[in-house]
């Protein structure tokens, strides 16, 4: 089982990415990105999946946010291995 978690990638824009937990502090937080969290301007989070086909939406808060696109992620990872 894969070690997914959510961590914050940057301050301006609030960006949250989801993935593979990096165990070598040289490396970038996160090993090969599945989804990110960004906030906008107008203070709603808008949700991006990295696998094609990329899958996006909106939701009034980050956890919201960030529960619909780990939902996809592992929608998706189901498909895969069921094919």
């Amino acid at each position: 089982m894969m070690n997914h978690i959510w961590i914050k990638a940057c301050d301006e824009p609030l960006r949250y990415e989801y993935g593979e937990a990096s165990d070598d502090r040289d490396d970038p937080a996160i090993q090969e990105p599945l989804a990110s969290v960004q906030e906008d301007r107008w203070g709603r989070f808008q949700w991006t999946t990295y696998t094609p086909p990329l899958e996006r939406g909106t939701a009034d808060d980050r956890l919201q946010a960030q529960k619909e696109a780990q939902k996809e992620v592992h929608r998706r990872t189901e498909n895969l291995s069921s094919s």
